[in-house]
């Protein structure tokens, strides 16, 4: 694809498609050249298509309004300079050599803003340190020897797990295997036929609180779901121990609900019914689970679980509102699904101790969802500072360095343009300090964003730039700002038709969730180094880039010749 191998007309890439057994395709606005000669170096070939000879001449007459092209015929006809094969192959040499070096500057960059991201995303999206920590916890709730919770097993790896031998007497011996009661059928195969389809349009409370049923992981009970009963529909069923779970919604807050009528019949047929809210199980999960393992295993006349007028003080209804839509099936928390004690301890385990004491073990519900306790749900407007300096007449610099939108993409200032004021665009206008984010308003899909690493600089109008409030949270502003999810968010709301754009207040206005001063400060110091790392690499690959276009022209017209004896350099 040409918008793959070349960003400007007449930078032509380099590939090699000559490999054995392979066979490549190429649209029609690529053009392919293959040496007749062997005589001729083809990396030398390359070098010569770069050079100002090559754009001056068959370049300039390229036509085209929007996308400039040239043809054929004028790119065979260009006459350029061929030295001996040796000297060809050292002259590709030097060159390649710089541009290995930018590419490994390049890759290096990439790791080190994956660091910086996947640490990011670790501790302020996925809060693993958090969830690791409250594993730990609840684990620990839940094998105390005063707790009735059973072991609730996270994963089909430690299926064979068994609770303490304390519940099960001073023997330590499990009980015998229940024996299941003569269970006649009690429903119609059109009952059957809604509680399948039942099944796969559970909400999300039932597909939460099932996680933790199915699979016998509750103290080894087995529980059905959607269990036809009769003309009723029970939400799950312990059918050996005659127990049924129901989950309700708002719209049973209605006194007018037949939710009485309901239990009254399945009590006639010996069943005993748990109730709960659903905002309960998001809200106290393990207090439910808590709830029914107690009604298993003490079998005490609990009858309609946290919202029985018996179990005064215990969970109250929502207010009466329609479900929300798009939630008809549900996946477990995420990021808890693989959290086994194990795990949990080895993550603790590779963090720095004192780096770990600073997160919690608990989470609480907020604007954004549920967030780790302590932490806030914030903008990028209480941490950052929205485009603090502007050149204007009065302090302008006779001299500015200007950056450019264009120039800048995925991270990379490509090169600046120095003008003098007078002459400098109108666009000149954001002074731009070390540490500051920029990140572009004007199609802000094309990922025009920057770290600033070097004072003295000026950008455009069409950047938003974002200065830390405190120095140490610049990492944090960076990858709050360009995650791909924010650059994503940022392009659905731009509007315009040929430059569509978003006003800078809607780039400040990006949610996040923001920790404690401490956990900023630590997550600063280790990933401030590895934007600074980056940076000073992008500043070495920008001064190799400009030896290479200053060696570049000199040696392909000859006003540089190497030696005379050239040592062959294998290819």
């Amino acid at each position: 694809d040409l918008s793959k191998q070349s960003d400007t007309l007449g930078y032509p890439a380099f590939v090699p498609v000559c490999r054995e057994g392979k066979r490549f395709l190429h649209n029609q606005r690529l053009g392919k050249i293959s040496l007749k000669d062997t005589e001729v170096d083809a990396k030398y070939v390359y070098y010569v298509m770069r050079g100002e000879d090559y754009r001056h001449e068959v370049l300039a007459g390229a036509t085209g309004t929007t996308v400039k092209h040239t043809s054929p015929a004028r790119i065979k006809q260009f006459r350029f300079r061929l030295p001996p094969l040796p000297e060809q192959r050292a002259i590709a040499h030097i060159l390649g050599t710089l541009d290995d070096k930018i590419e490994l500057n390049r890759r290096m960059n990439e790791t080190l803003e994956a660091m910086a991201r996947a640490l990011f995303k670790s501790w302020f999206v996925d809060f693993d340190p958090v969830r690791a920590k409250a594993a730990l916890r609840n684990h620990a709730a839940r094998h105390a020897p005063d707790s009735i919770t059973p072991p609730l097993r996270g994963s089909r790896g430690d299926k064979g797990a068994r609770p303490p031998a304390s519940r099960w007497g001073e023997t330590g011996a499990p009980p015998p295997p229940r024996p299941w009661p003569d269970i006649k059928r009690q429903y119609t195969s059109k009952a059957l036929q809604h509680a399948q389809a039942m099944r796969q349009s559970q909400t999300n409370a039932e597909g939460l609180l099932w996680y933790y049923l199915r699979s016998k992981q509750l103290g080894g009970y087995t529980f059905r779901r959607q269990q036809p009963i009769g003309p009723y529909i029970a939400d799950f069923a312990c059918l050996p121990e005659k127990l049924l779970i129901e989950l309700d919604g708002g719209q049973h807050a209605d006194p007018n609900a037949p939710d009485a009528q309901r239990d009254r019949f399945l009590r006639q047929q010996g069943y005993r019914v748990l109730r709960f809210w659903n905002h309960e199980v998001f809200a106290d999960c393990f207090g439910v689970l808590e709830s029914i393992y107690a009604a298993l295993t003490h079998h005490s006349p609990l009858e309609g679980g946290s919202k029985d007028a018996s179990l005064a003080g215990r969970g109250s209804p929502p207010p009466l509102q329609p479900a929300p839509d798009g939630l008809a099936s549900a996946t477990p928390p995420q990021g808890r699904r693989d959290w086994s004690p194990d795990r949990a301890r080895a993550y603790l385990d590779a963090m720095n101790p004192e780096i770990a004491a600073l997160f919690p073990d608990r989470f609480v519900d907020s604007e954004l969802g549920e967030i780790p306790a302590g932490w806030e749900a914030a903008t990028l407007e209480d941490i950052a500072l929205l485009n603090p300096e502007s050149w204007t007449k009065r302090n302008a610099p006779e001299i500015v360095v200007y950056v450019d939108l264009s120039n800048t993409k995925w991270g990379m200032i490509e090169k600046y343009e120095t003008y003098e004021w007078q002459d400098a665009p109108s666009r000149a206008k954001r002074v731009l300090r070390i540490g500051d984010t920029v990140l572009g308003t004007v199609r802000p899909g094309n990922r025009s964003y920057a770290f600033i690493a070097e004072d003295g600089l000026t950008g455009s109008t069409g950047f938003a730039v974002l200065r830390p409030k405190q120095l140490g949270d610049r990492a944090l502003v960076w990858c709050c700002a360009t995650a791909s999810e924010n650059i994503d968010r940022l392009t659905r709301l731009a509007d315009g038709a040929a430059y569509p754009a978003v006003q800078s207040q809607v780039v400040v206005a990006t949610k996040v969730t923001l920790p404690p001063v401490t956990i900023r400060e630590s997550f600063g110091a280790i990933s401030g180094p590895l934007l600074d790392r980056m940076e000073a690499s992008k500043c070495e690959a920008r001064a190799l880039a400009a030896l290479r276009n200053a060696l570049l022209p000199k040696l392909i017209s000859g006003e540089l010749r190497l030696r005379d004896q050239f040592t062959p350099i294998d290819q």
